[in-house]
């Protein structure tokens, strides 16, 4: 057999390959050995046109490494090495993203982009070159996976390009910090929730691809004390790290157990603040019940009443306890004094005298 030229080291009835991995084939009908299979990363060659679909040529019969970085090839019998698309990273026989992003090949060989992890859109087109994940800026959001050809119910989070790729993204809501992607933080005095994906509220974003429903962040304001937000946990942060000690539930508005709430703050059961608490709180309560009950019982005597049949204007309070003592209100009579004599009668004929008829 007449060995190839860049196919190995031959003896009288052996080939060593170049490459391991290379499979080649002994053709005795024609004295000379074929190549018929390269190993991963390579591309086979055996025609003037650099590939495997052009002329036969014996002498060009090899397998062509594809460049690391830059190109790969998955189907190293039949195809060509293809250049390697902007959101991915290759080794010459596979390709890969970022953390999270998922690869498949389509019916043409070549390796398309279906996933991107949250926070990024999907851009993808007819040209496989372009495929890429593409992270929301400053002041968006997204905090879903965008996912190629998305079933029911399955937001569509798709650009057909980079720049519009910023347009699916949600802008930041208020009561929130968006530093770009799904790194979202939330503010003292808000509390957030994911969005239900079946809600009605669902906000359409709207790109060039049509229907975009991308879930929103629902945030609603409540007290600082109770909220206390997070700068460093991103949204959802684990175990309500934007919630005070002791609280969790929607708006921070329960105290967890063996807490107990006094005066807006929850406190541990066996913390010496709740005593503290508590008696303040009933010291509080008595101060106040004390000045009710003073109000009510003694407001007849601080500001007076009018008594029915006497004089119209309001009695003072010495006249009160002149009354408890069995006292007359006449200031010109002590208690000791006699009894003062009972006016005389005008004489009949005189001016209001009586007359006899």
């Amino acid at each position: 057999q007449d060995c190839p030229p860049n196919g190995g080291s031959c003896n009288s009835s052996h080939l060593t390959p170049l490459q391991e991995g290379a499979v080649w084939e002994p053709v005795h009908s024609i004295g000379k050995y074929l190549l018929r299979s390269c190993p991963a990363g390579h591309m086979l060659v055996n025609s003037s046109d650099g590939d495997s679909t052009g002329i036969f040529s014996d002498e060009a019969q090899h397998c062509k490494a594809c460049l690391p970085g830059t190109e790969y090839v998955n189907r190293p019998n039949s195809q060509r090495c293809l250049p390697c698309p902007l959101g991915g990273v290759c080794d010459g026989s596979s390709v890969s993203g970022i953390e999270g992003s998922e690869w498949e090949e389509d019916e043409a060989g070549h390796t398309r982009l279906i996933r991107c992890p949250a926070g990024y859109v999907l851009v993808r087109n007819d040209n496989p070159t372009q495929d890429q994940c593409v992270k929301c800026p400053k002041d968006k959001y997204l905090y879903e996976d965008a996912v190629w050809n998305p079933g029911p119910g399955i937001p569509n989070l798709v650009s057909p390009d980079a720049v519009a790729a910023a347009q699916v993204c949600l802008p930041c809501e208020e009561g929130l910090d968006c530093a770009g992607g799904n790194d979202i933080y939330q503010q003292p005095g808000f509390w957030a929730l994911f969005e239900d994906g079946d809600s009605s509220r669902r906000q359409a974003a709207g790109n060039a691809t049509g229907g975009v429903n991308a879930s929103r962040i629902l945030v609603y304001q409540c007290k600082e004390t109770a909220c206390t937000g997070n700068s460093t946990c991103s949204f959802p942060c684990p175990n309500n790290f934007t919630c005070a000690p002791g609280r969790f539930g929607p708006v921070c508005g329960l105290c967890r157990p063996n807490w107990v709430e006094a005066m807006g703050v929850c406190y541990f059961c066996n913390d010496d603040q709740v005593n503290a608490a508590r008696t303040v709180a009933w010291a509080v309560g008595i101060i106040v019940m004390l000045l009710l009950w003073l109000g009510i019982s003694w407001r007849p005597l601080i500001i007076g009443v009018k008594i029915e049949n006497e004089t119209s204007q309001p009695k003072t309070i010495m006249d009160h306890f002149s009354k408890v003592l069995g006292y007359q209100r006449n200031a010109n009579l002590g208690p000791d004094s006699p009894a003062k004599p009972a006016a005389a009668r005008p004489a009949p004929g005189q001016p209001g005298g009586a007359r006899l008829v």
